[in-house]
């Protein structure tokens, strides 16, 4: 099954770059280095060796941000009869699941797709906290870590996920992409709080607006 085109998620990276971008010499960071990678390269290998490259380079004082825009899936538990489970009326999503819809996206070859786990993995290599924002359908399912070792695997890794939904949800965007509307209102919401790259030159620094995160169970 091929992914459909979304109408902001790309415009929704290039401004996520772009507030990122505008903290180097900041009252936060006296640095910034952000690789935006291309709606058209965006495959999985790409993202990961893009990741890598910011991973080796990191210090203990910096902070890697990783943010994703566009089609999520994860899968579901089922019972002995094949049937979903649902708890509270909600599918329950099956923990390593989750997969990021990159360009070349197969279901039929998943070890070829990105999912959560070989992004972790090669965050856990960054020596520095990881901020991971993630504006897809069933974004939850990423921090939904399989094992025993989950929250261990959490505190050695401090990583936080924000992410747009719950792993049985779908984000949602505008039909169509304007100049009125023009990102996925999850990311519209983030940018709403971070600052919009618009005003960067005005305002440099984070808001002290609190925002909710998922901590990865």
């Amino acid at each position: 099954k091929h992914l459909t085109d979304l109408s902001c998620s790309q415009v929704d990276a290039e401004e996520v770059a772009k507030v990122l971008k505008q903290h180097a010499n900041s009252g936060m960071f006296y640095k910034s280095n952000v690789i935006r990678i291309a709606q058209e390269d965006a495959t999985a290998s790409n993202i990961l060796q893009a990741l890598k490259k910011l991973a080796a380079a990191a210090k203990p004082d910096d902070c890697l941000v990783l943010y994703l825009s566009g089609h999520g899936k994860v899968e579901y538990e089922t019972n002995a009869e094949g049937e979903v489970i649902y708890v509270d009326k909600k599918p329950l999503a099956k923990p390593g699941t989750y997969t990021y819809g990159t360009r070349g996206y197969d279901p039929k070859k998943p070890k070829e797709n990105l999912m959560a786990g070989s992004l972790f993995e090669v965050l856990k290599e960054a020596k520095c906290r990881k901020l991971v924002i993630l504006d897809t359908c069933h974004s939850e399912g990423a921090a939904l870590i399989p094992g025993d070792s989950a929250r261990a695997f959490t505190r050695e890794m401090k990583f936080m996920v924000i992410a747009s939904c719950q792993a049985h949800q779908e984000a949602l965007e505008p039909a169509e992409s304007t100049p009125d509307s023009p990102h996925g209102y999850f990311t519209q919401s983030l940018l709403d709080i971070v600052v919009s790259a618009k005003l960067a030159e005005k305002r440099r620094r984070v808001s002290p607006v609190p925002i909710t995160v998922l901590e990865p169970q």
